[in-house]
C-alpha cells in the first residue's frame, strides 16, 4: 500500500473544537426544539459564507431560478435513553446551499462540520460534504414498484452503508474529513453572528 503524503496544514485545534460545541449546545438548547434523536435549532438563512467553507460548494447554475444558504445545528441525543450521546457525532453544525433549478428539481449541498467524540473526552472536528437531488423524477420508481421496492431499496442501502463504512476509514486516512484552522475559525466566527 503507498503511503499517503499530504501537506503539512494546521488543524482545527481543540479549543476550537469545545468553542463550535458549546456554542452548538448553547443553540439548540437555548433557542432550539426538542425531537428524539437530538435538540435542533436552524435553517437560519445567511447572506452569504466564508471563502474556506464556500469552497466546498458547488457554482450555481446561473439560469437557476434561486439559491438560498442556509445552517442548521444538532445537538445529538442517543436514541435509547434521550441522554445526550457521548461517542461518535455528539453535534453536528452544518451548512446548506439549496439551488432551486426549476419548479421540479432542487440540488441540495449540506457542508456538515461534525463534532466527534472519541468516547474519552477527546472532540475532533470532521468535515462531511453530501449533495442530493430532490424532485418527483425522485418518488417515481418507489410508487411504481410498490412495497417490493421499497425492500429492494432497503436491501440496497444495507450493502451501501457497509460500504461507507470501509470508505469512512479510508477517507479519515487520507485528511478527507480534516478541517483546517482558519476554515474552524470561519465557521466559529460565522455561528457567533447568528
Amino acid at each position: 500500500m503507498r503511503e499517503i503524503i499530504r501537506p503539512e496544514v494546521d488543524l482545527a485545534t481543540s479549543d476550537q473544537v469545545m468553542a463550535l460545541f458549546n456554542w452548538a449546545l448553547l443553540t439548540t438548547i437555548g433557542r432550539g426544539k426538542h425531537y428524539g434523536h437530538c435538540d435542533a435549532f436552524g435553517e437560519i438563512d445567511l447572506p452569504e459564507l466564508p471563502d474556506e467553507i464556500n469552497r466546498h460548494f458547488p457554482t450555481p447554475n446561473p439560469h437557476s431560478q434561486s439559491v438560498r444558504h442556509s445552517l442548521y445545528v444538532t445537538h445529538e441525543l442517543d436514541h435509547k435513553t434521550g441522554q445526550p450521546r457521548t461517542r461518535g457525532v455528539i453535534a453536528n453544525v452544518m451548512f446548506n446551499q439549496n439551488e432551486q433549478v426549476d419548479a421540479n428539481l432542487l440540488y441540495a449541498t449540506h457542508a456538515n462540520y461534525h463534532i466527534v467524540n472519541d468516547g474519552t473526552g477527546n472532540l475532533s472536528l470532521e468535515r462531511h460534504v453530501t449533495q442530493t437531488e430532490h424532485g418527483p423524477h425522485m418518488v417515481r420508481p418507489i410508487q411504481s414498484g410498490g412495497y417490493l421496492a421499497l425492500i429492494e431499496q432497503l436491501v440496497e442501502m444495507e450493502s451501501l452503508l457497509a460500504q461507507e463504512v470501509v470508505r469512512h476509514a479510508a477517507g479519515k486516512a487520507a485528511g478527507e474529513f480534516d478541517v483546517t484552522f482558519d476554515e474552524a475559525q470561519q465557521v466559529i466566527d460565522t455561528c457567533a453572528l447568528l
